[in-house]
């Protein structure tokens, strides 16, 4: 009896002590019934990837959990092993098929690819920022990962601290990893705004045409958010329009436009870029659009250059025959930009107004209206453009009549006075 009582007692404390771990334990931060790591489940920090809108809202109710979230992502980062689970991944997506959804939606969706909740982790850890001491030590610590794309995370965080991050980030610049070096040095970039230390990097792995290409082309679009301090690389991005990719071409044409007028000797390469046939042939590995995005991006950047308009012009105009719309939106808007030093191609411009594609008609009428107050040419073109909606049909459309004739008005003719009593 007495034994029978003993254990009891024993049972009832243990039950009192588990009771009291559970209740009395730090909690998970939550948010609309889902913990932390559910959240972090479903953000997308992964080095050279876009971020979903599902990725966005989840990180900002992240940061929003501030602090108290902190101790928790510190203890994720220490986790030990990439959290991935072959097997319960073929159960969740196979075996749960005909599950009802109020069943399903509380597993856990499996992980994509290794490390993505330390990857998550750190982004958030680097958003929150604080306590400061704490977020760069982790930080810094995570750049001897022995994943490479978890150093590449840590390295692209460390911009948000400032100052204190330069000597840990100057170290990786000589990481063995492409990634984790073109990471360290756009972090650089962004701290000290000067390039000195990042260009190099970044036009060394630029033209290295052997690796793979995602890290030429995050090199380029590095290299355009420097903008005109970025100009030291303008002989290499000159080169990288010859890049296998077009995608890597696409960004380095768009990279210098951003540079502008500093970028004045990659002219006559940006002019071939606008003839598809020019173009290097294509390894077709990655999955993106066509050579005409490269096309129209070589045409806004030679509008953003600011060069002689007898250089560039002429090109521009030949665009103008292009088969592909984007391509001729975009030579229409940048011959718009040279004003009445572009008139030569008027009647190129006056073509494309009858063009089918309501957005080439669109951009064709704009650089018209920017180049007509010195040109006599256009003026009948325009005034016909009164009486015409964009869609082509013989309705009248309001905005391109205000257009029109706010146009003429500036040319003070005759024609003017007539388009504006119609």
């Amino acid at each position: 009896m007495k034994r029978s009582r003993a254990i009891a007692w024993v049972v009832l404390l243990g039950l009192i002590a588990v009771g009291a771990f559970f209740a009395f334990r730090p909690r998970e931060p939550m948010y609309q019934g889902k913990p932390l790591k559910v959240w972090l489940r479903a953000m997308e920090f992964r080095p050279g990837w876009g971020e979903s809108v599902q990725s966005a809202q989840a990180r900002e109710v992240v940061v929003n959990m501030g602090s108290t979230a902190v101790p928790y992502l510190v203890k994720i980062i220490h986790q030990k092993g990439s959290g991935l689970n072959p097997g319960y991944k073929k159960f969740f997506y196979e075996r749960t098929r005909g599950w009802p959804r109020s069943l399903t939606r509380h597993l856990l969706v499996p992980l994509d690819y290794p490390y993505q909740l330390q990857m998550n982790a750190a982004g958030a850890l680097a958003q929150i920022g604080r306590p400061t001491n704490v977020v760069l030590l982790e930080l810094t610590a995570l750049l001897q990962h022995e994943y490479p794309p978890l150093r590449e995370v840590a390295a692209r965080s460390l911009a948000k601290m400032g100052n204190d991050a330069i000597p840990p980030l100057r170290l990786s610049l000589k990481d063995r990893h492409p990634g984790v070096q073109l990471e360290s040095a756009n972090s650089l970039w962004k701290i000290r705004r000067d390039g000195t230390e990042s260009i190099p990097i970044l036009v060394k792995w630029l033209g290295e045409t052997t690796n793979f290409y995602d890290f030429r082309w995050r090199a380029a679009q590095v290299l355009g958010d420097m903008g005109p301090k970025a100009q030291p690389a303008v002989q290499a991005l000159t080169q990288a329009l010859k890049d296998p990719e077009n995608l890597v071409r696409f960004t380095v044409a768009r990279a210098l436009g951003s540079i502008g007028s500093g970028a004045n000797s990659a002219i006559p390469a940006l002019i071939e870029a606008l003839d598809e046939n020019n173009l290097a042939p294509l390894t077709r590995s990655v999955d993106f659009g066509g050579d005409w995005q490269v096309c129209a991006a070589a045409a806004e950047a030679l509008g953003s250059i600011g060069a002689a308009p007898g250089d560039v012009v002429p090109g521009l105009t030949q665009a103008l025959e292009s088969s592909h719309a984007e391509t001729i939106a975009s030579a229409c808007r940048s011959l718009a930009s040279f004003g009445a030093k572009a008139e030569s191609a008027v009647p190129a411009l006056l073509g494309l107004t009858q063009h089918e594609d309501s957005n080439v008609r669109a951009a064709a009428l704009r650089a018209l209206i920017k180049i007509t107050p010195s040109a006599k040419e256009p003026v009948p073109a325009v005034i016909k453009r009164i009486d015409t909606h964009d869609s082509g049909k013989n309705t009248p459309g309001p905005n391109n009549r205000i257009k029109a004739i706010e146009t003429l008005g500036k040319t003070g003719t005759d024609a003017a006075v007539r388009g504006g009593e119609k």
